[in-house]
C-alpha cells in the first residue's frame, strides 16, 4: 500500500470510533504522556492543536500551562512554511482557513540552547521502526530540518490501529523519537 492508502484507511478507521472510545483511548495515551521523563523534563512543548478525530491534544496543552511550561503551537503560512507560537491559553487560537485552530500571535518562538524542548507531532500512520506517514505536506519535516539541530525531542500520538508492521518511508521523513498509543510506548533504538 502507498502513503495515500494508508492515509485512506487510517482517516476512515479515526472517523469510525464513538466520542466514548475516543475518550477512552485519549485518556490512556495522556497518562503514558505525562509520565514520560522527556515530558517531565521539557521546559517548551511545541504541540500540535489536534482537530477531527486526531488524537487529542487540547488537554495536553491545558495541562503543560498548569505545570508552567512554556507551550508553543503551529500556524500554516504562504509557501507551505510553519512556525510555532507560544500561547498562554487555548483562548489565543482562532480558527484558520481549514477549520484548524492556530494562534493569533504574529511572533514565532526563539530557540534558546539552554531549554528542554519536546514536541508532540501529529501523523496519520507510523510502524514499530517509528516511521512517519504525515497529512501530505511535509511541513514537519521542513520545519524539523530547520531546527532540530535545537534538540528537540519527538513525540507523537497514535490510536493503536495507526501503527503497522511496515509504513513506506523516504530519507527526509522524520521520525518521531517516541510513539505514545493506548497499549504501548516504542522508542526509537539508540
Amino acid at each position: 500500500m502507498d502513503k495515500s492508502g494508508f492515509r485512506s484507511e487510517v482517516m476512515e478507521k479515526r472517523a469510525a470510533l464513538s466520542s466514548s472510545e475516543m475518550e477512552v483511548f485519549n485518556k490512556q495515551i495522556l497518562d503514558k504522556l505525562l509520565q514520560q521523563p522527556e515530558y517531565l523534563n521539557a521546559q517548551v512543548i511545541l504541540c500540535y492543536v489536534s482537530f477531527e478525530h486526531e488524537v487529542d491534544t487540547h488537554e495536553v496543552i491545558n495541562l503543560a500551562l498548569q505545570n508552567l511550561k512554556r507551550v508553543a503551537v503551529p500556524k500554516v503560512h504562504e509557501k507551505r512554511r510553519m512556525e510555532f507560537y507560544e500561547i498562554k491559553s487555548l483562548n489565543e487560537l482562532k480558527p484558520s482557513k481549514l477549520g484548524i485552530l492556530e494562534p493569533v500571535s504574529e511572533v514565532p518562538i526563539t530557540y534558546e540552547k539552554t531549554m528542554n524542548y519536546t514536541m508532540i507531532m501529529p501523523g496519520v500512520a507510523f510502524d514499530k521502526q517509528l516511521h512517519r506517514i504525515g497529512y501530505g505536506g511535509g511541513y514537519y519535516d521542513r520545519y524539523l530540518e530547520r531546527f532540530e539541530k535545537d534538540n528537540i525531542t519527538k513525540i507523537a500520538l497514535a490510536y493503536d490501529f495507526q501503527v503497522y508492521d511496515e509504513v513506506p518511508s523516504e530519507a527526509f521523513d522524520y521520525q518521531p523519537d517516541i510513539l505514545i498509543t493506548p497499549s504501548q510506548i516504542l522508542r526509537k533504538s539508540k
